[in-house]
């Protein structure tokens, strides 16, 4: 069972004070910056070699190494690990107009998410569940979404250039008025999808 109370200790240490906050450091300097686990790690042991910090906060958390490692990646924004706090809580995301630049949410369940215009830009979000999410004017641009379920999602008017949308379950997606400019769709499944004034200079057709 994930420890929800010790994820929330150290979001609130961060909150009070983002100067100590550097998602690209494990633990700084005399331990006065730390990414979130360095935080965790931190509270548990102030004394704490920055080898363990992992380690020790994995554990702490009651996580799997392979989600540590998403929700540890250097990527991640102060909104991302909201977004993974919920995830880890397994409640609905709900993160409309987030900041999710080069987040690491690949394999994420994100059924049903309201991310109504989030930047996503350059975001990790292969093999995730998006299916029904309302990404609707949300940026996409050069994200990574290969073998995403993206069945139902809203995606009307989002930017979607450059992205990559291979092997992709799009079926009954709403795509209108998006941007799939240089996106790739080889092997994405269309069936069903919303079409309307989309921009059709795509790749993999």
């Amino acid at each position: 069972m994930v420890n929800l109370d010790v994820y929330d200790a150290a979001l609130a240490k961060i909150d009070a004070d983002p100067a100590s906050w550097d998602q690209t450091q494990w633990i700084g300097t005399c331990g006065t910056v730390a990414f979130l686990f360095g935080h965790i790690a931190l509270a548990i042991d102030p004394d704490v070699n920055m080898w363990d910090v992992k380690k020790i906060a994995t554990e702490a958390l009651g996580i799997t190494v392979e989600v540590a490692e998403k929700v540890a990646a250097a990527g991640n924004t102060r909104d991302a690990l909201t977004v993974w706090r919920q995830l880890l809580a397994g409640e609905r995301v709900r993160m409309p107009g987030a900041d999710l630049y080069r987040a690491d949410l690949s394999g994420a369940d994100l059924s049903g998410a309201d991310l109504y215009r989030a930047d996503l830009s350059g975001a990790d979000l292969s093999r995730a569940n998006l299916s029904r999410a309302d990404l609707s004017g949300a940026n996409l641009r050069g994200a990574n979404l290969s073998d995403a379920d993206l069945s139902g999602a809203d995606l009307s008017h989002a930017d979607l250039s450059s992205a990559d949308l291979s092997s992709a379950d799009l079926s009954d997606a709403d795509l209108s008025d998006a941007d799939l400019s240089r996106a790739d769709l080889s092997d994405a499944d269309l069936r069903g999808a919303h079409l309307r004034g989309v921009d059709t200079g795509v790749s993999g057709e």
